[in-house]
C-alpha cells in the first residue's frame, strides 16, 4: 500500500454480531450465544454437510475445541466414540449423553449429515442440573431441519468417493519363497524334519527353477485389494401453509471397505410436521426410520491374527497345505476370504449380515391452558 502524506485517515471497523446472535438449544430452552455463561460448543448444519461423509458423529472431527472423534476400528461403519474434554472414569462409560430432537438415543453414527441444521455439544458440569448426572460427560444435542411454511422445494444432494489400500508390504513371490525356504532347510541338515517338510512341500530341490513359472498368491491384493466406489444420496422436501407444514429427507449410503466382503449400507427417513391447531397449541409429529445392513467379519470379529495372515501365508499355495480347501476345488477369492473367517470353513461362504431398525416417534405439545383475560378499569356509579 502507498503511503498517504498530508492526509489523515479514519478508520473504522464495522460491528459484526452474527456469532453473539447465534442460537444454543439447552436442555429445555434456546437462547443467544452472548448470553450463555456455561461452555458450549456449536456446530451448523452448513458446515457438517459440506463434509463428504455418511455419518454426522465423523463430521464432528476437528469442529469443537475439547470434543475428540475417533473410530473404534477401520471397518465400514465402526463405532465412533466421542469424547467430551477427555475421559473422566476408569472403569465406567466415559459416553457422553446424545439428545436428537428431544429424545435420549444411544449415538448418533447413523443420522445423515444432511438432515441436521445444528450440532450444540454442552461441555459446562452445570449441565448435570438438567439432565442428571448421565450429563456428566458431556451433553450432545442434535436438533434436525425442521418444518418452514412457503412453496414445495425438493432438494437433491449426492457424492461419491473411492478408498484404496494406502502402502504395502514387499513380500516374496513364489520362487523366492521356495529358495528361501531351501536355504533354510538345508542349514540344518538333508536328513532333518525341515528338509521332509520342504520335499513333501516344494518338490525336488533341483526343480527350483520352475518356481519362477508358477503364479503367486499375493494375498494383500486378495484380501485388501478393492477398490470401492462410495456413495451417499439424499432427497429433502418440504412446504406447506403458515398452519400446517412438514419436510421429508430420505437418505441412502453405501460404504464399502477395502478388504473383501466388507461394507456397511444405510437408509434413513426422516419427517417432520407441524400443525397448528389452534392459536396456542401446536402439534409436532417427527417420526424416524433407520435401517442398517452390515456385512462381513467385521473388526471386531477378525481376531489379532486375521490380517497378519495376509502377510504369512505362503504365495505359492496359500491355505491349501492345511487340508481345509480340496487344491482341485480351491479359488483365490474364497481362499482369501477365508483368512478373514480365522479359518473357520463355511460353505459356500456366507457373509454375516446384521440388520438394525429404529423408529422413533415425539409428540410434542406447545399451548396455554389458561384463558387470556383483559381487566377494564370502570369508575364506579355514584
Amino acid at each position: 500500500m502507498d503511503a498517504v502524506t498530508g492526509k489523515e485517515l479514519t478508520i473504522t471497523l464495522q460491528d459484526d454480531s452474527q456469532a453473539l446472535e447465534e442460537v444454543v438449544v439447552l436442555g429445555y430452552s434456546s437462547r443467544a450465544r452472548k448470553d450463555l455463561t456455561g461452555s458450549v460448543g456449536s456446530v451448523s448444519g452448513v458446515k457438517i454437510a459440506a463434509v463428504p461423509v455418511t455419518s454426522a458423529a465423523v463430521a464432528l472431527q476437528g469442529k469443537i475445541a475439547g470434543v475428540q472423534v475417533t473410530t473404534v476400528d477401520g471397518a465400514p461403519g465402526a463405532d465412533i466414540n466421542i469424547r467430551v474434554r477427555g475421559g473422566t472414569s476408569v472403569t465406567q462409560s466415559n459416553d457422553p449423553l446424545y439428545i436428537v430432537d428431544g429424545f435420549q438415543v444411544d449415538n448418533i453414527n447413523d443420522i445423515p449429515p444432511t438432515d441436521i441444521a445444528s450440532i450444540d455439544v454442552l461441555k459446562d458440569a452445570s449441565i448435570t442440573a438438567i439432565y442428571g448426572a448421565k450429563g456428566g460427560n458431556g451433553v450432545v444435542v442434535v436438533t434436525t431441519k425442521s418444518a418452514k411454511a412457503g412453496k414445495i422445494q425438493v432438494s437433491f444432494n449426492a457424492h461419491l468417493s473411492t478408498s484404496h489400500l494406502s502402502k504395502k508390504l514387499d513380500l516374496m513371490n513364489s520362487a523366492e519363497f521356495a529358495r528361501y525356504q531351501y536355504e533354510w532347510s538345508a542349514c540344518n541338515g538333508s536328513r532333518s524334519s525341515n528338509a521332509k517338510f520342504f520335499r513333501a512341500n516344494f518338490g525336488n530341490p533341483q526343480d527350483l527353477d520352475m518356481y519362477y513359472s508358477l503364479p503367486t498368491h499375493d494375498w494383500q491384493d486378495e484380501v485388501m485389494g478393492e477398490n470401492p466406489i462410495n456413495y451417499s444420496t439424499n432427497v429433502t422436501i418440504g412446504g406447506g401453509t403458515d398452519k400446517m407444514r412438514f419436510t421429508a429427507s430420505l437418505t441412502q449410503s453405501e460404504d464399502k471397505g477395502i478388504i473383501m466382503g466388507s461394507g456397511v449400507r444405510r437408509t434413513n427417513l426422516n419427517i417432520k410436521t407441524a400443525i397448528d391447531i389452534t392459536k396456542n397449541l401446536t402439534l409436532h409429529i417427527n417420526p424416524k426410520f433407520t435401517f442398517r445392513r452390515d456385512q462381513g467379519a467385521g473388526g471386531d470379529n477378525i481376531g489379532t491374527g486375521g490380517i497378519i495372515d495376509v502377510l504369512r501365508y505362503r504365495p505359492t499355495n496359500g491355505l491349501r497345505e492345511f487340508g481345509y480347501i480340496d487344491p482341485s476345488y480351491a479359488d483365490p477369492d474364497e481362499e482369501a476370504l477365508l483368512l478373514i473367517l480365522i479359518r473357520k470353513v463355511i460353505l459356500p461362504l456366507i457373509n454375516r449380515i446384521s440388520m438394525l431398525i429404529t423408529i422413533l416417534m415425539l409428540f410434542h405439545w406447545n399451548g396455554s391452558l389458561l384463558k387470556d383475560w383483559c381487566f377494564v378499569q370502570k369508575p364506579l356509579l355514584v
